[in-house]
């Protein structure tokens, strides 16, 4: 009779240990979502990250226009001492954590600008003005092999990857046409071919494009009011469209300027700019669902400008190459 008591009281104590541990695993996968839930942005001149509950905030260094690796160990991003005043700009690479900064351009050209990582990792996407106005590039992730993918009259700027990595989405203003305000999105093979425009609007102004983490949307900046020629006064919405350019619907109407939308990794979530009234030099961070609801500001600083969001890919994810990435916590959690 003792050693039977003994038994239940070991399998007792084994039925609350494998308790515990299943407490602590599903915790630390828990905690495993919330790592990495993370905005980089810029500011005056230098590039910050955030976590999306507003807190952790951190300088890393002078830059702008910052872009996640996708494993989320690095920043891609912008730097000139003149932005503005027509300098030259570099692309540059960084640890996520602003050490190990590396000139990837290195000053060969007026300017580089909007960097963007492939999926796998082996490439950068971005503008450049080298052939005369501004153009699609890639270049190989250290420097090497730049290559013009769009040769034409037209400004081409914001490259984004689908998540195969197989197409870049990017706008295009009709310089040719002499109406700098007026934009399309467009749709391109990764090597440049089968130039296609998915938004056709020879009226509108549709800018700033950003593929969802399933490929099956587009969100952009479209300018509500057509009329006014001044890009940065104009009223400015954040749209979402399918990827073949089909069902737009517009997500934020606020009569200001909405820009730069980035995708959260698992989509639901969509992190973007938002000009202050009447001031448009002043801009905070916002993000909402992807629906347009549960809007909340990140950075409410009404006299510092917060811009050119972009969203940090989950980390310990596992993916084949081209392929999106799969959590293991999301793994878990359908067993």
């Amino acid at each position: 009779m003792k050693y039977r008591r003994l038994g239940r009281l070991a399998l007792s104590l084994k039925g609350i240990l494998f308790v515990l541990i299943i407490g602590v695993l599903f915790t630390s996968l828990d905690l495993v979502r919330a790592v990495g839930d993370t905005i980089a942005f810029t500011s005056q001149g230098n590039i910050y990250t955030i976590d999306t509950d507003g807190t952790n905030l951190k300088k890393l260094t002078r830059g702008y226009n910052p872009s996640w690796s996708p494993d989320g160990a690095k920043l891609v991003f912008s730097f000139g001492l003149g932005r503005f005043r027509g300098d030259v700009t570099d692309i540059y690479i960084m640890d996520a954590n602003g050490g190990n900064r590396l000139n990837l351009t290195k000053g060969r050209h007026k300017q580089n600008a909007l960097p963007a990582w492939s999926p796998d990792g082996t490439k950068i996407a971005f503008e450049s003005n080298r052939d005369g106005n501004s153009e699609i590039y890639v270049m190989n992730a250290e420097g090497k092999n730049p290559k013009n993918l769009t040769l034409h009259l037209d400004d081409d700027t914001c490259p984004t990857w689908s998540p195969d990595g197989t197409k870049i989405a990017f706008w295009s203003r009709q310089v040719a046409a002499g109406v700098l305000s007026l934009s399309d999105i467009f749709v391109m093979d990764a090597d440049g071919s089968d130039r296609i425009n998915i938004t056709q609007n020879p009226r509108a102004s549709n800018r700033t494009p950003s593929w969802s983490p399933d490929g099956s949307k587009i969100a952009y900046t479209a300018v509500r009011n057509v009329n006014r020629v001044d890009p940065w006064n104009a009223n400015l919405d954040i749209v979402v469209m399918n990827a073949d350019g089909t069902h737009p619907v517009r997500l934020t109407e606020d009569g200001r300027a909405n820009w730069l939308p980035s995708w959260s990794p698992d989509g639901k979530r969509i992190v973007f700019e938002r000009t202050m009234l009447n001031d448009p030099i002043y801009a905070d961070i916002y993000v909402m669902n992807a629906d347009g609801t549960g809007l909340v500001n990140l950075t409410p600083t009404p006299l510092v400008p917060e811009w050119d969001p972009s969203w940090r890919p989950t980390p310990f994810s596992v993916s084949s190459r081209g392929k999106m990435p799969t959590r293991w916590a999301e793994i878990k959690e359908r067993r």
